[in-house]
């Protein structure tokens, strides 16, 4: 079974049709896309949603996924800023596993550290539709203070990416620079990385998104 955990694009719908045809590269594997509360489709306000209430979506997800089938092995993908939470991941949710299931860890441009660039635009600090104060990034999306002020430790990501390595493998865009950081953790650590040498954040080519996906392939087949 394969969870796709995509990053924050507010109550925006992704049109490329990305996360579809992801999910077609995943050769033999049943897929669960899906949105947390907030994001796109889903209820309730994107300004709403912290990292907590992220976590317990994917936890939920996972464990009614296979509390309702025999599955024996689970990959879950994170994408950009679904990353963060990888600490939270591995110690409250994979470790509750039975041992018998397997699991594997897809970083997507997976944001992990703090990075010197957050985006294009300088955030403000506005009072938002349920009068509490958050984040206007420019882009149209109003995010939680708890939202791009949260970033794991980065000694603790390092210790339980370094502990679980054989399990997590990045596929990044080498033009991406909200993940500059990230991508030298990984490969400090020796994380199997898939390069995509065009590739800026959102793999906006369509070219780019070609190559995410056949390093899916790669991986699913030979992993």
């Amino acid at each position: 079974m394969s969870i796709i955990c995509q990053g924050v694009p507010g109550t925006r719908v992704e049109g490329r049709n990305f996360l579809v045809k992801m999910s077609e590269s995943m050769i033999g594997s049943d897929v669960v896309r899906f949105e947390p509360r907030g994001i796109g489709y889903s209820e309730g306000e994107f300004y709403n949603l912290t990292h907590k209430s992220w976590l317990a979506d994917i936890a939920g997800i996972l464990h009614e996924t296979l509390n309702s089938n025999n599955y024996t092995t689970v990959k879950l993908v994170l994408m950009s800023d679904a990353s963060k939470m990888i600490v939270n991941i591995l110690e409250k949710v994979l470790k509750k596993l039975d041992d018998c299931i397997k699991w594997q860890i897809i970083l997507i441009n997976g944001i992990l550290t703090k990075e010197n660039k957050s985006g294009p635009n300088k955030t403000r600090i506005i009072k938002m539709g349920n009068g509490n104060w958050g984040l206007y990034t420019g882009f149209g999306v109003y995010f939680s203070l708890d939202f791009l002020d949260y970033y794991p430790d980065k000694d603790k990501v390092r210790k339980v990416i370094h502990e679980n390595r054989k399990n997590i493998f990045g596929i990044y865009g080498m033009k991406d620079d909200l993940t500059i950081n990230s991508k030298l953790l990984l490969k400090d650590i020796g994380i199997q990385t898939f390069e995509i040498r065009e590739g800026d954040h959102l793999f906006t080519s369509g070219n780019c998104m070609k190559e995410v996906i056949q390093s899916i392939k790669e991986i699913y087949n030979n992993y």
